[in-house]
């Protein structure tokens, strides 16, 4: 049985409403979000998520990409083993 978490993370290189758009695709791949609030004004993102392989590092990891790279790729966020594996 999954156990239901929130993670609540600053984002202070998410400067634009690109950036947030890309963090809200990125997100939404993964399996088990149950809610997700971006906030580009206080550069917060917080989500609640039922997915115990999943864990803050790799979505802090997942949200920088997303805003590094300026895209989205949905063959790295099918699923988390396969993020973690590229």
């Amino acid at each position: 049985m999954n156990t239901i978490h929130t993670v609540k993370l600053k984002q202070s290189n998410m400067l634009c409403n690109r950036c947030l758009t890309n963090v809200v695709k990125a997100l939404s791949l993964i399996e088990g979000i149950q809610e997700l609030n971006v906030n580009l004004d206080k550069k917060l993102v917080k989500i609640t998520y039922e997915n115990d392989k999943l864990s803050k590092k790799v979505i802090r990891e997942i949200i920088n990409d997303s805003i590094v790279h300026g895209k989205v790729d949905k063959k790295i966020y099918i699923d988390n083993r396969a993020y973690r594996e590229s």
